[in-house]
């Protein structure tokens, strides 16, 4: 840009770039004087409204008139390109000066009042600057505050509308908003911070941030992010122990003043300020504080001005407080903020909430809203570790003696942090000490809640709840479940506040998806239950007159009363991104808790994400090479894909949220169509096509065109599974899983009694049974030798078995030539498998070849049945693989402060 002309100023250099645009050194060729001149974003020039808004501002900043202030020439235009035109400055800023460190007191109250006389002359005229910082402010060689960009960021963005709790912005879209500079978060007022408007009480904040600053060397506010700051502006209070020793009482004073995060409590004035600075420079002793001269010491004790200041002050504080605390109460504001879990010494280290995807409760609030206690995990191996963090604090300090523990809870005096590790429910003092255990018989636990009648109600897997002191005994039986209505468990309790009743999550299977949990409440004084929502986990009965629960990783909230028990209203949904974790690794897989908290000051703390899920699955072809051809990217986790007979159609099923399906997808026409509407699993197609046999615990099967619902094929007691027919489709071959837990081989006749009867059965478990294309040889996996093997023998067991894999062998599949039998080996490297291939030629005798390898895969193991299949020509293969998903970003938690007020707003409590 050196040498451009903007109307008649010529730029002779780069002074600095800004949210609002580059600044440059230019040449008034007019008037024949060094100017700087401010070029506007090129956006700025295509909002009409916005330019003519800017220009009238600027008009207004023109007329400002002080020695320290810098002044504003005018706005002007050129090709297109909207610029100030500002009064050129020389020397440092501030900014600049602090890098080298502190500034000595007296030079910094000296700056500090002509930074005051500015915002005093500023503000007469209604201008409020509202982006006070160190870099906007310069200090000329003869030692001259000129205060630069006055009321620029209203003229820019113009006054935001007074915000409505309910959609109060969050700090990170108000931080975000044109005209309000990230970096300079660390000098924003708290009511700035939360998007609201602001008057001249915003400068008086900023005036206090500089000149702490300006005495300690150090940034107020801080944090690794912009939230952060944020968060610690909102929640944090400065480090006055930072300030220099016997620093005036008056500036103290001043500074808590200014600092006050309530405008109400803060300098109503800046000319107040001004008065307070103009005095300690006037005082004769000095900027310090100095004893009396007259006074001896006493016993040790020195008396002298911070005693009598401190004594002054604090008499003004508790009139303060008694004036306040009569006055009428106004609402309260709301923040939204972002806050690190990470302690602030390893940013990008592995100190993040432990186990990628949490099933438990991971982070609780403090009842008081000061403390987060979260599950964290570090090191190699990772190891499980309960951390501690101060809202007003950048670290999250690791508790001793939790290692391994999962699920924190607070006691209701926030004194005590409850866990479980080793099998016990233990407790430990927020301030430190030894752990102690209440009980040793928590297995499998399922969230816990400590009453105000100090004792602790807790929930397992399986059962009802259980209660125990928390002073330590023997846990009893609290509720029952009802096995007759469905249900497996009740979870995650929550005592009331008046311990009179608790609310709790039924789960109806083992491994639930939340649309099969309901939630209920027990008096614990009647044991009478209601059923409160069907749907729903996690209830929480909070001070706002709410019940809160999550469904489907939303937030959920409705008006209750706990007198009655009873809901007043209809649920509406409040937040709907609330992490809930899905573990979809196979058939037992489970939705876990959700990961909020709420504390009775009002706020809300949360991870984001809804539900996440551990993987996700695809179905692919692969050649003989091992190229991969993806054939179907669907939801869920898919296992046992089999070809139809004549090769055009797949069959599979999937699990997803807790439930198994079986599908049917036409590979021509991409279309999957499903064909079981509770549960299924296994399918096999019959050697016609026509039908598709699966398992349901027994074994079913159905036509294809679904004109006649499943048909029951066998009644066990025992788990079955399908695995092969005969070609002449009157014989079906599955694996049984017997008492013992071992898996044998077994055959049913489709014609006579269709009574099952067993084909192979020994002491070793039997599985992956495969006939061959004519019908005379039965392939299957046995480890019988102590490791798996895949054996040959004719069928129907006449004769003995053929090994066929040499070194580990599993899921034979025969080409439909029957000329080659495919097994897979995983004696390799862990997470991969091997497709090996054998040449086979029946005889007699029976002979097979040297397995050779083809390619190594991915495909996932499977108990019972091969977990891939094979075209009819041979030459591909089909496999489910699951792609393991990253977990979330979980350093950081959203925080709502004042999270009530926008609650009531959103779902109003008659």
């Amino acid at each position: 840009m050196t040498g451009k002309t903007f109307n008649h100023y010529q730029v002779t250099g780069l002074l600095g770039k800004g949210g609002m645009g580059e600044v440059y050194q230019a040449k008034d060729q007019k008037l024949g004087r060094d100017v700087a001149i401010k070029v506007l974003p090129e956006e700025f020039a295509r909002d009409v409204d916005r330019v003519a808004r800017f220009q009238r501002e600027a008009k207004m900043l023109a007329s400002l008139n002080h020695p320290n202030i810098a002044a504003i020439h005018g706005m002007e235009e050129s090709d297109g390109a909207h610029f100030l035109v500002l009064e050129l400055v020389e020397g440092d800023t501030l900014s600049d000066q602090l890098k080298r460190g502190s500034i000595p007191v007296e030079e910094a109250l000296k700056l500090a009042l002509q930074i005051a006389e500015a915002l005093e002359a500023a503000h007469e005229k209604g201008v409020i600057h509202r982006d006070l910082k160190p870099a906007n402010i310069k200090v000329t060689p003869d030692g001259k505050v000129k205060v630069l960009d006055f009321g620029l960021a209203k003229a820019f963005t113009g006054d935001q509308a007074d915000v409505n709790p309910a959609d109060s912005p969050t700090i990170t879209a108000a931080a975000t908003q044109r005209g309000v500079i990230l970096g300079t978060a660390a000098y924003m007022s708290p009511e700035q911070a939360r998007g609201e408007s602001v008057d001249k009480k915003a400068d008086i904040w900023a005036f206090g941030v500089v000149l702490f600053e300006m005495l300690t060397g150090r940034q107020v506010f801080t944090g690794k992010t912009v939230s952060d700051t944020l968060a610690s502006v909102l929640a944090r209070e400065p480090e006055w122990n930072g300030l220099p020793p016997n620093l005036h009482p008056r500036i103290k004073f001043l500074l808590e003043r200014c600092l006050e995060k309530e405008t109400n409590n803060r300098y109503h004035d800046i000319a107040d300020v001004r008065v307070e600075v103009q005095k300690v420079l006037d005082d004769p002793s000095g900027v310090f504080a100095q004893p009396f001269a007259g006074v001896k010491p006493i016993k040790g004790v020195r008396l002298g001005v911070p005693w009598i200041a401190a004594i002054f002050i604090l008499g003004l504080i508790i009139a303060g407080i008694a004036v306040w605390h009569l006055k009428p109460s106004e609402p309260s504001m709301i923040a939204h903020v972002k806050m690190s879990l990470q302690p602030a010494d390893q940013i990008g280290s592995s100190e993040v909430l432990a186990s990628g995807r949490p099933t438990r409760t991971a982070l609780t609030f403090s009842p008081d809203g000061y403390h987060i206690v979260f599950c964290g995990e570090s090191g190699d191996p990772p190891i499980s570790q309960l951390y501690l963090r101060a809202l007003d604090s950048e670290n999250a300090e690791p508790l001793v003696g939790t290692e391994g523990a999962i699920g924190p809870f607070f006691s209701p005096d926030g004194k005590w942090i409850g866990f479980w590790a080793d099998g016990e429910l233990k407790k430990l003092p927020i301030t430190g000490g030894p752990a102690s255990t209440i009980c040793n018989e928590a297995e499998a636990p399922f969230g816990a809640s400590w009453g105000s009648n100090n004792r602790i109600v807790f929930g397992r897997m399986d059962g009802g709840l259980l209660e125990v002191p928390a002073s330590g005994g023997e846990p009893k039986a609290l509720t029952l479940v009802d096995s007759a209505q469905g249900e497996w468990s009740h979870r995650l309790p929550r005592i009331l506040p008046d311990g009179k009743a608790v609310l709790f999550t039924i789960a109806r299977r083992q491994f639930p998806n939340w649309d099969e949990s309901d939630i209920a409440v027990q008096s614990l004084e009647s044991g009478q239950r209601k059923l409160l929502i069907r749907g729903g986990a996690d209830g929480r009965y909070i001070q706002s007159g709410h019940l809160v629960f999550a469904r489907k990783g939303a937030l959920m909230a409705a008006p209750f009363d706990p007198g009655r028990l009873e809901m007043t209203g209809d649920a509406i949904a409040i937040i709907d991104d609330v992490m809930q974790a899905v573990n979809t690794t196979g058939p037992s897989s489970e939705t876990g808790a959700t990961q909020f908290t709420i504390s009775n000051a009002g706020s809300l703390a949360y991870l984001s994400g809804g539900m996440v899920p551990d993987v996700k699955g695809s179905i692919v072809f692969m050649d003989r090479h091992g190229t991969i051809k993806p054939v179907a990217d669907r939801p869920g986790i898919h296992f046992i894909p089999r070809f139809s007979p004549d090769g055009n159609r797949l069959a599979f099923f999937t699990f997803s949220r807790g439930e198994h399906s079986v599908w049917i997808y036409d590979l021509d026409r991409e279309a999957p169509v499903r064909m079981t509407k509770s549960y299924g699993a296994f399918p096999l197609w019959t050697p016609d096509g026509s039908r598709l046999v699966f398992e349901n615990h027994n074994l079913f099967w159905q036509p294809i065109d679904l004109s006649t619902p499943p048909e029951q094929l066998t009644d066990s007691e025992f788990r079955q599974f399908p695995v092969s027919w005969m070609p002449d489709g009157k014989t079906l071959v599955f694996v049984q899983t017997e008492a013992s837990g071992s898996h044998d081989i077994w055959e049913l006749s489709l014609n006579g009694d269709r009574r099952p009867r067993p084909l192979v059965q020994t002491q070793a478990n039997e599985w992956d049974a495969n006939l061959s294309p004519d019908g005379h040889w039965l392939a299957y996996s046995s480890d019988e030798s102590g490791q798996e093997e895949v054996y040959v023998m004719p069928y129907p067991g006449s004769g003995g078995k053929t090994q066929i894999s040499v070194d580990g062998g599993a899921e034979p599949a025969w080409a439909r030539s029957g000329k080659e039998l495919f097994y897979i080996n995983r004696s390799n490297e862990a997470g991969t498998a091997e497709i090996r291939i054998v040449d086979i030629t029946f005889g007699p005798p029976f002979k097979a070849s040297k397995p050779r390898a083809l390619f190594k895969t991915a495909i996932p193991d499977n108990a019972v049945s091969r977990a891939y299949d094979v075209t009819p020509d041979g030459q591909l293969f089909v496999a489910c693989l699951d792609e393991r998903v990253p977990p979330p970003d979980m350093s950081e938690i959203h925080v709502i402060f004042n999270w009530f007020e926008e609650l009531k707003e959103r779902v109003p409590v008659e």
